[in-house]
């Protein structure tokens, strides 16, 4: 859900801790 490195080209998602 977002929590890879950053998580806004990982899920789609801006910054989803």
């Amino acid at each position: 859900m977002g929590m890879s490195t950053i998580g806004n080209v990982d899920d789609g998602v801006p910054l989803h801790f």
